[in-house]
């Protein structure tokens, strides 16, 4: 590549060398498995049913989206074109599983797998799966509304007082400090309500 200003040299490598930029993901892979996560998640969360990628695979990528500033699913298409990061989460699946277990996680494909990550498109699919529409029906046009959690979102929140468990197991605090401020996020969509700050938003 032509020579900058600064001093040094830029060079383009063509081949596929399996680098990663996000080598700091992996350890929470790591802490994933150390914590007993991708157990809970398989016990108490049941959104995928037989579909391809298990929850354990859905939420997993979702915590690494988040982790790496991912903003929106698409981001997901990101985290898969780097083949270094594709490359380790494959291997933190496959490590510790009998030849058993792999033959099953491999009858969910119907084709030969060519992710290491969900799509933005099935990621979607996933999380509307924690969408209660009988909830939706109770809502009042106009007047705010707070639905009770459906089956997913309840199994999520087990999951997270299993997470709390094995770090209070860890180090256990002598007390607990809960944040209740909320976060205004300010929304254009037509069924935002305004808030005490008089901006149309939701709260997170």
């Amino acid at each position: 590549m032509a020579q900058g200003i600064l001093p040094f040299q830029y060079e383009s490598e063509a081949g596929e060398a399996g680098l990663t930029g996000l080598a700091g993901l992996p350890l929470y892979l790591e802490l994933w498995r150390a914590t007993g996560l991708e157990q809970a998640v398989a016990r108490h969360v049941a959104v995928n049913g037989a579909q391809i990628r298990s929850d354990r695979q859905m939420v997993s990528a979702l915590v690494l989206l988040n982790l790496s500033g991912g903003e929106s699913l698409d981001d997901l298409d990101r985290l898969e074109a780097d083949g270094g990061l594709g490359r380790l989460v494959r291997a933190a699946e496959a490590h510790g599983r009998g030849r058993r277990e792999r033959r099953v996680e491999a009858r969910r494909w119907r084709r030969r797998r060519s992710r290491a990550l969900p799509s933005p498109h099935a990621a979607g699919r996933w999380l509307a799966g924690f969408h209660d529409a009988g909830e939706e029906a109770r809502r009042e046009a106009r007047r705010a509304f707070i639905p009770a959690s459906s089956e997913g979102v309840a199994g999520l929140w087990r999951v997270n007082g299993e997470l709390l468990r094995a770090v209070q197991a860890q180090r256990p605090p002598a007390q607990a400090t809960l944040d209740m401020d909320a976060t205004l996020v300010e929304t254009h969509k037509r069924e935002a309500l305004y808030c005490y700050k008089r901006l149309p938003g939701f709260v997170r």
